[in-house]
């Protein structure tokens, strides 16, 4: 697996947009179907995932995968981020995947 820095992949998102001409939304429903995958193989059936989701792309795509999970049967919260600040509560339904859409 190859790591890239955030500047790398704005950049590689920027000349895929340009050059081989792939909308922007494209990526983002490409990036949020990748993450429901790989999030599907780390739940069991029916899993409960947490989706935090920032106001840039990365938001985008996690929001993407949380609605393409919750199709699939599997229990998705979104909680709601007021300035910088969240909070998951409910002890008596515990938690086996957070999907990180804050920073890039």
């Amino acid at each position: 697996m190859k790591l890239v820095t955030a500047r790398q992949i704005q950049e590689l998102d920027r000349q895929t947009i340009q050059t081989d001409r792939v909308p922007q939304k494209m990526l983002m429903r490409r990036a949020g179907r990748a993450v429901a995958e790989a999030a599907r193989s780390m739940l069991p059936r029916r899993g409960r995932v947490v989706v935090l989701a920032g106001p840039g792309n990365n938001g985008g795509d996690a929001l993407i995968a949380g609605a393409l999970l919750k199709r699939a049967g599997y229990r998705v919260r979104v909680p709601k981020i007021r300035n910088s600040k969240f909070e998951i509560r409910n002890s008596h339904d515990e938690v086996e995947l957070v999907i990180d859409g804050l920073f890039g």
